[in-house]
């Protein structure tokens, strides 16, 4: 799980709950979508948070998840208390949320092309529409709320589904080509070593020279002396 975006998981999952209780409920009140969403923000920023503290002390000076979180939950506070104001622009808030969604998935399009696995033609159709959609809620075109909602909540469970198979889809494709790179290291490094073409002598080649008995020679050389 440390492996997939578990935090894109758990977004993805409050996108296609809301979602589903928009296309279930179009004549729910405006109010309760305010605080749903006030609560759905505030939930993205504690998660935010979590992902900072889950992350090697080294990673962390490479990451702002923390102050990123922090303020994700302030702007779900600021919705809840001033839900009111919100309701005037809450097709610009649930509008803004599709286009994260597509963002999020244009990152992803773009990890897949550093890794180097084909076209990104699919990831590039999903950001199309997934902003298309977004564009559209903020725009406001659809001016029947109820039709609004229902066109709102099917793009936010269009954004959670992507997501979710976006995310794991390119956790796979990270550990093949970390396994990958790990094995094209091992060939250079082996390429790089010295190969040993000395053999040793066989036991049975090796003459082994003859023992000469120092006693032998010195009653030999006294012989001669005397």
């Amino acid at each position: 799980m440390k492996k997939i975006k578990w935090n894109s998981i758990v977004i993805s999952l409050v996108y296609i709950a809301l979602g589903t209780l928009l296309v279930l409920k179009p004549e729910i009140d405006t109010n309760i979508i305010c605080i749903l969403l006030a609560g759905a923000t505030i939930l993205m920023g504690l998660v935010s948070i979590l992902r900072y503290f889950t992350y090697d002390i080294e990673d962390r000076f490479l990451r702002n998840d923390f102050v990123t979180g922090l303020l994700i939950i302030v702007a779900g506070i600021i919705v809840f208390l001033y839900k009111d104001e919100v309701i005037n622009l809450l097709n610009v808030a649930l509008g803004a949320m599709i286009l994260i969604s597509g963002f999020e998935k244009l990152q992803d399009c773009l990890d897949i092309v550093s890794l180097g696995y084909g076209s990104p033609l699919l990831y590039v159709v999903l950001v199309l529409v997934n902003i298309g959609m977004g564009v559209m809620t903020i725009l406001d075109i659809i001016k029947e709320q109820e039709i609004l909602f229902v066109f709102v909540g099917v793009s936010l469970i269009y954004s959670g589904l992507t997501d979710l198979l976006s995310s794991i889809y390119l956790s796979v494709r990270r550990r093949s080509y970390s396994r990958r790179k790990l094995k094209e290291e091992e060939e250079e490094l082996q390429s790089q070593q010295p190969i040993n073409t000395y053999e040793m002598p066989k036991e049975e080649n090796i003459v082994s020279a003859p023992v000469v008995d120092n006693t032998v020679v010195e009653e030999e050389q006294n012989n001669i002396q005397s």
